[in-house]
């Protein structure tokens, strides 16, 4: 029931129960229903059931509150004050533990807080790594927070409250940390900004293992400018051995003594020597690195684990490279220009494939490994290849007429199926035979954006493009009719979520959210809802707080899909000589979404397995951050089941500070007002 109708239905009620002989009265009750509308508003504008809802819980602060932040661990909220940090839990309604700033500065001495920080905002470029004194965010993979406090860097165990690290204790400051779960743990790149140091902190202990000075700040600067740029493409990886640290800073590699901090070996300090990459081989311990030389040109080469020597003498030039497998002895390379398989010990090449001498393509352009071999994609074309480089395709599959047609999506659903996406079509091809299963493509419209989500759980593809929304999986033996087709959505180049569920589909956007009937009702492939939301008035926009990788993967929009970084997989097969002795790092989901189950495993926190399970199977909300009523300054959150589109619950922030955390395990919403937290228990 609409509000104006429901509004018009209470006023006439009330009207005719307490004025029903007054002349004048009978005459209103025939008035325009926004008269009616106005009444009821008037008379009975402090009822509660047009009030807007109050929190259920509202906890007050001695000190203003800067941030807050949900522990994934076990559903608290953890809070950044001025004066303090504390732990509060939702279910008890209380505090747990709390670190006091008075405690923190009674560590150190204020004077050489201050002349430690001069000396660091010298340094051109530094001040983004000392992170803001307004914030709170967690240690990547790892259960402790980081705040900054008067200048002090402060690392709590989100669970027990424990400082395990307050830099009023040393001489610098941290500007990058790697969480090494196996032995609690951190490897910090820290500055007092006269020189970088390489720190190996023990949490647990709370205490210092050892320092390395690793450069004089003046000197790696002039060598390499990008030491402290927020844009450089090398990525950071920290990696343990028995009797070593392994850690790549930003475009050198060191190998630290694990026990004294020193170097045992370091790259050089060179733009052309830059490592972006770095991955362990499985073999004899050797280090695979790749440098980008240029946008269309890396190289790749091994090192000895021992050393740090180049096993290959200068190294191989190639294109991008897209895959990287270890087996055993060997190591197999696909780049733009082909496939080579090198022998780890000198580099020299068991086989090479260039495209351009087989007739099937020139560029390659993505490579997928199936049971059986490789697909890949060169040029406009399609193949497959064995662990050999032989062909099991007698030709060439042709995806597009157009060899600089882009495929914008390639992945194997079902058994011996791959469907791709292109900027025009659509299809599906029989991995055993080569042959495209469908007999006319799926066609698109390459001037509407093109957008794609796949649901794990189904293996299926759904497509959206031209107001058209399609469903693709391995038993679609034909070309797909549409699911639906949905009316413009504004700016649906924006949509952040598409979702498959047994009652049909739901589509976010940054300002609609679409659900699409499948489920057999008169409506099916309809609109069951459509709910539109204006912009807020100030503060960043946040559509979906519940991540969509839980239900459904993220949207991929297919005209933003960029290089991504080398895979490098292992096929090596273990024996007692030559086990991995290096842990895998756990793949992140988000801190602010969950835990990953290798994380999950080393914190010992029996409460985050259950939210871990819990937040995996839910997706059925979403929350959208939209304009509040005309004239106010408030913006509203509003939680929409995606079933319906019913608005189950609206809560009114205030446009000045935006501070606000959802629990996707149980909805609840917990808002900074001022100096207070106000939950909203989940609907």
């Amino acid at each position: 029931m609409e509000f104006w109708e429901f509004s018009y239905k209470f006023a006439r009620f009330i009207i005719l129960l307490f004025y029903k002989k007054s002349l004048i009265i009978k005459k209103l009750i025939f008035m325009k229903n926004y008269s009616i509308i106005y009444l009821a508003t008037f008379l009975f504008s402090s009822a509660p059931i047009f009030a807007q809802r109050q929190a259920d819980t509202v906890i007050s602060f001695n000190h203003s509150i800067q941030q807050i932040v949900l522990n994934p661990f076990n559903g608290h909220v953890l809070v950044k004050g001025t004066e303090v940090v504390s732990d509060y839990n939702p279910e008890t309604q209380k505090t747990g533990w709390v670190v006091k700033k008075k405690d923190v500065l009674t560590v150190g001495t204020p004077e050489n807080t201050q002349k430690l920080q001069a000396d660091l905002e010298a340094v051109k470029g530094i001040s983004p790594f000392l992170g803001s004194p307004y914030d709170i965010y967690f240690m990547h993979e790892s259960p402790y927070v980081c705040a900054v406090i008067d200048n002090r860097d402060v690392l709590i165990h989100s669970i027990t409250g424990k400082v395990a690290l307050n830099s009023g204790a040393v001489d610098y400051r941290i500007l990058q940390s790697h969480f090494l779960a196996e032995t609690d743990e951190t490897l910090l790149l820290a500055s007092d900004g006269k020189n970088f140091y390489s720190v190996l902190w023990d949490l647990q202990a709370g205490k210092e293992k050892w320092k390395t000075e690793i450069g004089v700040v003046a000197k790696v600067l002039r060598a390499n400018k990008e030491f402290l740029s927020q844009k450089t493409t090398t990525k950071n990886e920290t990696i343990l051995s028995d009797d070593a640290v392994y850690s790549s800073i930003n475009g050198i590699l060191y190998k630290f003594d694990k026990q004294t901090g020193k170097i045992l070996w370091q790259t050089k300090n060179k733009k052309k020597a830059k490592i972006d990459q770095f991955y362990f081989a499985q073999s004899d311990g050797n280090i695979v690195i790749i440098n980008n030389r240029s946008s269309s040109k890396q190289r790749v080469n091994v090192l000895s684990s021992q050393d740090g020597s180049p096993i290959w003498k200068s190294g191989i030039k190639t294109g991008n490279i897209f895959y990287l497998e270890d087996r055993n002895d060997k190591l197999f390379v696909a780049h733009t220009k082909g496939f080579n398989l090198y022998n780890y010990a000198n580099g020299k090449k068991n086989w090479k494939r260039k495209l351009w001498k087989t007739g099937n393509g020139k560029v390659l352009r993505d490579v997928v490994p199936v049971e059986d071999g490789y697909l890949y994609i060169a040029d406009n074309k399609l193949n497959l290849i064995d662990a050999n480089g032989k062909k099991k395709w007698r030709k060439s599959t042709e995806l597009t007429n157009n060899q600089k047609e882009a495929v914008y999506f390639m992945e194997a659903i079902g058994e011996n199926k791959v469907v791709y996406l292109t900027p025009t079509h659509a299809n599906l091809v029989d991995i055993t035979s080569g042959k495209k299963v469908w007999k006319k493509n799926l066609e698109f419209d390459d001037d509407e954006p093109l957008l794609c989500a796949l649901d794990d759980a189904t293996r299926s593809l759904l497509v959206y493009n031209d107001e058209k929304l399609y469903k693709i999986d391995a038993q679609t033996a034909k070309r797909p009719k549409k699911l639906a087709k949905i009316k413009k959505i504004k700016e649906d180049e924006k949509i952040s979520d598409i979702g498959l569920f047994d009652w049909g589909v739901s589509v976010v956007g940054e300002k609609e959210l679409v659900g699409v009937a499948l489920d057999g009702t008169k409506k099916y492939g309809k609109a069951k809802y459509r709910n539109a939301y204006k912009e807020p008035k100030v503060g960043k926009r946040e559509l979906l707080k519940r991540p969509s990788t839980i239900a459904n993967n993220a949207v991929v929009t297919a005209s933003k899909v960029n290089q991504r970084p080398a895979v490098f997989v292992s096929k090596h097969t273990p024996n007692e000589a030559t086990e991995d002795i290096f842990d895998k790092k756990a793949k992140q989901i988000g801190l602010s979404i969950g835990v990953t189950d290798d994380v999950l495993s080393k914190v010992n926190i029996p409460s985050a397995a259950n939210r871990l399970r819990t937040l995996k199977t839910n997706g059925e909300y979403a929350f959208v951050l939209a304009k509040g009523p005309k004239k106010s300054k408030t913006s509203v959150l509003v939680k929409v089941k995606k079933e319906d589109g019913t608005e189950v619950d609206k809560i009114t922030l205030d446009n000045a500070k935006h501070i606000y955390e959802i629990d996707p395990c149980n909805d609840n919403i917990y808002y900074v007002f001022k100096n207070e937290l106000h939950t909203y228990s989940g609907k």
